[in-house]
């Protein structure tokens, strides 16, 4: 057997990346199902929810950091989400998500103050139509911060297993 194959079955085959969870923020059914399709083809787990009550409420409950696509336009407007985040403590558990604005509103037509509070919460305002790719480009932007955190979390649990076990010394 060639040597480059004997190495290629010896080695351990190298660990997946793993993809942050998406929750998809849309009330329009066919836009939520397309991209509930195309991203879990992509292999992320995606979350979907209809109404920002009901992110809110995912969001609150997950154990790890979300890729949140939001669409602004939604009902109840996915304004009332980032003005939830921007009200929360900075480490509130909505603080641990990456958002990702989606709008088919021209973004120069936004008010200042809706501006500023996507400027402020999001990491980037995506336009409808969005390409496919620019879309997933975006996303493995948000992704990168989220990877951090969870490095910096193993990081911190396997310090805490890696510390010596002490036992209490018999007296004399």
């Amino acid at each position: 057997m060639p040597t480059h194959v004997m190495h290629n079955l010896l080695s351990p085959p190298s660990p997946s990346p793993v993809r942050a969870p998406i929750l998809v923020v849309e009330d329009d059914e066919a836009i939520r199902d397309c991209l509930h399709m195309l991203l879990e083809g992509e292999g992320y787990g995606v979350a979907e929810a209809t109404t920002p009550t009901d992110a809110l409420v995912h969001l609150r409950g997950a154990t790890r950091g979300h890729i949140v696509l939001l669409d602004w336009m939604m009902l109840g407007r996915g304004e009332s989400l980032l003005r939830q985040l921007e009200q929360e403590p900075a480490d509130g558990p909505l603080h641990q998500h990456c958002y990702v604005m989606l709008s088919a509103a021209e973004f120069s037509r936004f008010t200042e103050e809706e501006q500023r509070l996507i400027a402020a919460t999001c990491l980037e305002a995506v336009a409808k139509p969005f390409e496919v790719e620019a879309l997933l480009a975006v996303i493995e932007r948000a992704a990168a911060p989220l990877r951090a955190a969870q490095e910096r979390s193993r990081g911190r649990a396997h310090s805490r297993l890696a510390r010596p076990v002490t036992t209490a010394q018999p007296r004399p």
